[in-house]
């Protein structure tokens, strides 16, 4: 299932014939759960973390939104 942030944003990107290209950082929301659960659970843990990936070109995403999801509308550009 899409997530309801990409939804929204390729949705608003579908109406208009291209998109700003710009470099993204995107973490899957299970992701930052596991890492919640391993900084909960060790107990020398402490401070701040950070979650974080590396950066993705939007159009990258779309071509992999595209393989994953066909029938949703996408930027031509």
């Amino acid at each position: 299932m899409l997530s309801a942030f990409l939804n929204k944003y390729i949705s608003s990107a579908g109406d208009r014939d291209t998109v700003e290209n710009r470099l993204r950082n995107i973490v899957d929301v299970r992701d930052v759960t596991d890492a919640l659960l391993l900084a909960y659970e060790k107990p020398e843990a402490s401070g701040r973390y950070i979650c974080s990936s590396h950066p993705i070109k939007v159009s990258d995403m779309i071509s992999i939104l595209k393989n994953l999801y066909p029938t949703y509308s996408y930027p031509k550009k």
